[in-house]
């Protein structure tokens, strides 16, 4: 937490090129690796908030907060009985990004990759008749990404990418991966 002080500091300070991109987004997440192992539904729980200053004409910093919702609820049977057992999945990244744009700020459709850094708050719980589990962890991770920026009117743009979220597990825990579409419409402002 005491990063995020910086961070904020340097992206409310005034722009050093000229323009800044804040969005709302919608995610629709797809479980990966051990997150699949766990739950397999894709989830279309989620949301974002997007915020990126460019510091010259194709490359932005900035920070995104999100949050996906995974559920999943089962039959587990023993012998002539069944129980529901029920899986969720709750992740929050808080990331610091980069992204390089292919082409200047005149282009209507504009092509970027990036990488995110960060931490990720998740919260994984587990509920049947025998019991609950649950495995609450702040992990550091990364989330490369790809994706565009398209001119709709006015000042509205789209941005749609692909962000590959990874949080880094540590002992005694597990990681959660999960691929996250992002559908966001953006405001590029002009200081």
């Amino acid at each position: 937490m005491k990063y995020i002080f910086p961070l904020l500091t340097i992206l409310l300070l005034p722009p050093l090129y000229g323009q800044q991109i804040f969005g709302l987004s919608y995610n629709i997440s797809i479980p990966q690796g051990e997150t699949h192992d766990f739950i397999e539904n894709t989830s279309y729980t989620g949301f974002g908030i997007e915020g990126r200053q460019f510091i010259n004409e194709k490359i932005t910093l900035g920070l995104s907060f999100g949050w996906s919702k995974f559920q999943q609820e089962s039959k587990q049977f023993s012998g002539n009985t069944g129980e529901i057992e029920e899986h969720l999945l709750d992740s929050f990244p808080l990331l610091f990004n980069g992204s390089y744009f292919l082409f200047g700020e005149t282009a209507g459709f504009r092509p970027f990759a990036g990488l995110n850094t960060g931490v990720y708050f998740i919260n994984a719980r587990k509920f049947s008749g025998a019991g609950t589990f649950q495995d609450k962890n702040l992990y550091f991770g990364v989330a490369p990404e790809i994706g565009f920026l398209a001119a709709m009117f006015n000042d509205l743009n789209m941005m749609l990418f692909l962000r590959y979220n990874y949080n880094i597990k540590f002992s005694g825990s597990n990681s959660y991966p999960y691929l996250t579409i992002h559908l966001t419409f953006v405001s590029i402002s002009i200081w």
